[in-house]
């Protein structure tokens, strides 16, 4: 479950990331971002995030769980700030 929790907060977090047309053009090599295209990848990293916190609930109650998401929210944003850094240095 907290492998789960992880990569369900690495992945929200990274569709979030690609939301933003400036991500989506140093990742994707694209110009444009397609609206429909920008809120499908919104919706789905802000679903991600939710599966994530109750990932989270399930292993270890609301009251740790809410903790531990918490964390783990923290780690996967910077995993993937790095990812994105990297990715554009790169280049």
């Amino acid at each position: 479950m907290l492998v789960a929790s992880f990569a369900a907060s690495l992945f929200g977090f990274l569709l979030l990331a690609l939301s933003l047309p400036r991500h989506w053009r140093e990742t994707m090599g694209e110009r444009h971002l397609p609206s429909d295209l920008r809120t499908g990848l919104r919706i789905g990293g802000f679903s991600f995030l939710l599966a994530s916190l109750v990932f989270a609930f399930f292993r270890d109650g609301p009251a740790f769980g809410v903790l531990l998401w918490t964390l783990l929210s923290a780690v996967s944003a910077l995993t993937v700030a790095f990812m994105l850094a990297m990715r554009i240095k790169r280049r």
